[in-house]
């Protein structure tokens, strides 16, 4: 009785082929519109307006967002910075030298002031090497910050650290310099 059943129940073509290659069954489709329709006119006026909205509510977001988003990098970028730092991971000659070109000097007389960490790491790190090379000095100097110099000539003093010029480039970001 059960196979006389099966017999009598007609599948649509379309669905057994979809169950055979597991996929779902589709709906028959329907004939579209033509171009000129009234409601294909207001179905494309429709979707043209919630696509202005959606811009417009993105756009709304992101303004929104951009203050808090700008924010966490900059507090990202300070922690960075300071483990960094912290873990003497900094180019201590290259400061010394961007902080000697700008007091303009690499004549002698020049005295460069370091941190007294980084005074111990001086001959480590080629800060000594040159030094000697340019008959500038190295004074130890508690005031100065670790990662940073101060850079005392005859025609004034330079002062360059990790913290302003982490501070010059969150300036930067802010649009302030």
């Amino acid at each position: 009785m059960a196979d006389s059943r099966r017999a009598s129940i007609r599948v649509p073509v379309a669905l057994r082929d979809a169950r055979v290659h597991g996929e779902a069954p589709r709906a028959p489709e329907a004939a579209p519109a033509p171009p000129d329709s009234p409601a294909l006119q207001r179905a494309i006026r429709a979707l043209g307006a919630a696509a202005t909205e959606l811009k417009r509510r993105a756009d709304a977001l992101e303004a929104q967002a951009e203050p808090q988003i700008l924010a966490l990098v900059k507090a990202i970028a300070q922690e960075v910075t300071r483990a960094e730092v912290k873990a003497g991971s900094y180019d201590l000659a290259a400061i010394v030298r961007d902080a000697l070109a700008v007091a303009r000097g690499k004549e002698r007389g020049a005295t460069v002031c370091l941190n007294p960490e980084d005074y111990g790491q001086a001959a480590v790190s080629g800060v000594l090497r040159e030094a000697d090379a340019a008959a500038i000095a190295l004074r130890p100097d508690a005031s100065v910050a670790l990662g940073g110099c101060r850079v005392e000539t005859p025609f004034g003093a330079v002062s360059r650290d990790v913290a302003h010029a982490l501070a010059d480039v969150l300036a930067a970001v802010d649009g302030k310099r």
